[in-house]
């Protein structure tokens, strides 16, 4: 019995950690000064990328960088959006915590995934806190706005 109560205690303080999906639509614009890199010379039919960070509790009062092809795009707190058009082909994307004293621990724990990207096509990520203390990125298709 008070190995149950052990257990449902903790699932209930993972779960109260836990990030959650911010839509499309509910998620706010990254302001221009935590913004880094622009489409410079974009053409018409180039592919967008488009990141938004999840909401919760989890590296709350830390931004999230958002790297493309390895440099800083922008820095972005909870609930917010970044989107950037880039040359079609393969781009390295990564998130990692970013910022001053407890924040400036995870910058050498960034994570990476490979995004190919086609003319005119339109990609969505996810960045979301993990219960360890890391950062998470990956596709997803859940963030439409409903």
């Amino acid at each position: 019995m008070r190995g149950l109560i052990v257990v449902g205690v903790t699932a209930l303080i993972l779960a109260g950690c836990a990030t959650t999906p911010v839509s499309l639509g509910d998620a706010t614009a990254v302001p221009a000064e935590r913004i880094f890199a622009q489409a410079s010379g974009a053409a018409k039919d180039w592919p967008r990328i488009t990141v938004v960070r999840d909401s919760g509790y989890l590296a709350s009062g830390c931004d999230f960088g958002f790297y493309l092809d390895g440099r800083l795009a922008a820095r972005m707190a909870v609930g917010e959006r970044f989107s950037i058009e880039v040359p079609p082909g393969e781009h390295i994307l990564g998130a990692a915590i970013v910022g001053r004293a407890l924040c400036s621990f995870g910058e050498d724990q960034r994570r990476e995934i490979a995004s190919i990207v086609q003319p005119g096509e339109k990609k969505v990520y996810r960045i979301s806190a993990r219960s360890d203390g890391g950062v998470l990125i990956e596709p997803t298709t859940m963030l439409q706005a409903r």
